[in-house]
């Protein structure tokens, strides 16, 4: 980041991400807050609505320390993300679709869990049409913090605090 700030001196600098992923940028601003911009979270997997039982936890822990490359089932369903009937059939049938991750991958996971409450919320959110969007608007009202919502980009808000 800072390379590209010092290579591109006054041009705003903006990390994006999506899913998952859009961890990674949010604990990186929140430890490292300049020289940034802003975030671009698209879909964020900020938090999760599937927790790990805990004999999973225990796996985890035991493969963290053992065997760090062991595969464990992911506990995702397609109907997490859509109630669409032929996007389910889609998603299930998908040859790409990740069904394991290491151990290694779940440790991390909660480390940057833990990292990412602790940096708080973003403070203005972009959410997607339909379902997922409608989802996200729900829970981030819930959150008691200074957010900006938009129902699509290019609309206008639709909750503002």
């Amino acid at each position: 980041m800072r390379l590209v700030a010092a290579d591109h001196r006054g041009t705003p600098v903006f990390l994006a991400a999506s899913s998952w992923a859009a961890k990674l940028p949010v604990v990186y601003a929140a430890q490292r807050p300049a020289p940034l911009s802003g975030l671009l979270l698209l879909g964020p997997g900020l938090t999760s609505e599937v927790k790990l039982s805990p004999a999973r936890q225990l796996q985890v822990l035991v493969g963290h320390l053992v065997a760090p490359m062991a595969y464990l089932p992911i506990p995702l369903t397609p109907e997490l993300y859509t109630t669409n009937p032929p996007y389910l059939a889609f998603i299930r049938a998908d040859p790409l679709r990740r069904l394991e991750a290491t151990a290694q991958f779940f440790w991390e996971t909660a480390r940057l869990d833990r990292r990412r409450r602790r940096a708080g919320r973003p403070a203005w959110v972009a959410l997607g049409a339909g379902r997922i969007g409608a989802v996200w608007a729900e829970l981030l009202e819930r959150i008691p913090s200074p957010l900006t919502l938009a129902s699509d980009l290019g609309k206008r808000p639709c909750a503002q605090r």
